[in-house]
């Protein structure tokens, strides 16, 4: 078993969909959802914004580990290059709109 805070969970679904769709505003209707089951702060919200790059270092990793071990199916391998992709333009991103989206997103403006 492993014990983790929940922000957690929702970050990495929020960071393999923008993986997917290279939107990240997009995320807030993830957000909105999981919100219906879950309470989030306003800080653990704001901190989505530093864990979702996270996650993609997180992926690099354990990608490069599992080459290195010998270990390079398609499944481990598929994510690296969109993650090192994702991590290159984080910084572009808009922190405080993007903050502010999710926010209202949640409702808890």
């Amino acid at each position: 078993m492993v014990y983790s805070h929940l922000i957690n969970d929702i970050a990495i679904a929020m960071a393999y969909l923008i993986m997917i769709n290279d939107q990240p505003f997009t995320t807030g209707h993830l957000l909105e959802g999981y919100i219906k089951k879950m309470t989030l702060s306003v800080d653990e919200i704001k901190a989505l914004y530093y864990l979702i790059p996270l996650r993609y270092g997180i992926s690099v990793c354990n990608s490069s580990e599992a080459a290195s071990n010998g270990q390079e199916t398609d499944y481990i391998m598929k994510s690296p290059k969109p993650a090192w992709e994702q991590l290159r333009k984080w910084d572009s991103y808009d922190k405080d709109a993007l903050i502010k989206h999710w926010i209202k997103m949640a409702a808890l403006d």
